[in-house]
């Protein structure tokens, strides 16, 4: 009878091919899969550059210039046209208020206002006569009520004497007729003079108040006239340093031309450029810092105008407390356009890295392996020296 022979599963032959693929695959896989994702670059350490991340205060600001100018700058413009005929000041002098600048010459001008002036001044004489003339009307009514009231009184005594006369028969009725009627008229005459007077004084006085109106209006044009031949006078509204003055002797102004300017020299602002990214971030009263000679001086944004031209704004500064003793008037300064508050946080020094990277991964140095390992970071707000990590 046969006998099934059973087939051994664990041969010598397959524990052996069972051992290796144990033993060879995962070493196989490992060094497979640490090639695919660590790379090992070997540098020369003297052409490396290395900074220390380091937690410390941090201000976000940007770096802008700045040129310095005068706190305040008046205009200089010819309000009438002329020949420049004198110049008295020269570029860069000093002046008070109404000092003479130069003067212009306007024949034209100086005419019309001679012949506006003999014009009013005919009107004016006109009035004043008109106004004598109904002052002297008055009078004369006055002096005529004067001797129709004494006229008056005489005729009342003479028909006053005559009543008594005709009741004794002394007089005739005629007489007595006659004295009364003359009596009357020179009693109505009174009367109807010294109504004429009352009308006539509301009257004249109505129109002596119009004429003298007329005659003070006269005369404010006129003074305006002559007002106005001051302007061929150029004088300095105010004190400071003359600058930019644009008049040679000779030369023919228009009106409207730009003479000159002065400026107020006693103290100075800085007038800079800031790029349009910042102009929302950018409020009145910003704090800007200008560091000179190891002294810290405060700014704050005074004024924003309102264009944008090549991507830029321009802004005006002004000193919070102190000003420069050293500064000067044209002088190119250097600020820190602050943003935000001083905050605690972890800085990493600028660096050519970031444009290789993006700021999204640097390497970190472990100095006792002598080895650097790259490390993802997140970057924050940032100013010229360091980033915010």
């Amino acid at each position: 009878m046969d006998k099934k022979i059973e087939k051994k599963k664990w041969t010598a032959k397959r524990v052996v091919i069972l051992l290796l693929l144990l033993t060879v695959v995962p070493i196989t896989a490992y060094q497979l899969f640490a090639k695919s994702t660590v790379s090992v670059l070997k540098v020369d350490r003297e052409i490396l550059r290395f900074s220390v991340v380091e937690h410390g205060d941090f201000q976000e600001f940007i770096p802008i210039e700045g040129n310095v100018i005068p706190i305040k700058t008046i205009y200089l413009d010819a309000i009438l046209g002329g020949k420049v005929t004198e110049v008295f000041k020269d570029d860069g002098d000093f002046v008070n208020i109404g000092d003479t600048i130069a003067t212009l010459h306007n024949p034209n001008m100086t005419l019309d206002y001679m012949n506006k002036e003999t014009q009013m001044i005919d009107i004016i004489n006109n009035l004043q006569n008109t106004k004598a003339s109904l002052e002297q009307n008055q009078f004369n009514l006055k002096k005529e009520l004067l001797d129709y009231e004494h006229q008056l009184q005489s005729f009342k005594k003479e028909f006053e004497v005559n009543a008594i006369l005709i009741d004794k028969k002394a007089i005739s009725k005629k007489e007595f007729d006659d004295s009364k009627r003359t009596f009357e008229y020179w009693r109505n005459k009174v009367n109807l003079t010294r109504a004429s007077i009352v009308k006539d004084s509301i009257a004249t006085n109505l129109q002596l108040a119009q004429l003298q109106q007329s005659i003070g209006r006269m005369e404010r044009n006129l003074d305006q006239v002559k007002e106005n031949l001051k302007n061929l006078m150029i004088l300095a509204p105010m004190e400071g340093q003359l600058s930019s003055l644009n008049m040679d002797m000779g030369e023919l102004k228009n009106s409207g031309d730009r003479l000159g300017q002065i400026d107020i020299v006693s103290d100075f602002k800085v007038s800079a450029r800031v790029d349009e990214r910042y102009i929302q971030r950018t409020p009145l009263g910003q704090l800007c810092i200008l560091e000179d000679q190891n002294t810290r001086y405060e700014m704050a944004v005074a004024k924003i105008h309102p264009e944008v031209n090549g991507g830029m704004f321009e802004i005006d500064l002004v000193f919070k407390n102190e000003v420069p003793k050293h500064v000067k008037r044209g002088q190119n300064v250097r600020l820190k356009l602050l943003y935000g508050e001083q905050t605690s946080a972890t800085l990493l020094k600028r660096g050519s890295y970031f444009h290789d990277t993006g700021g999204s991964w640097v390497f970190v140095f472990n100095e006792q392996e002598n080895k650097a390992y790259k490390r993802n970071i997140t970057l924050g707000k940032q100013n010229t020296e360091y980033f915010e990590v």
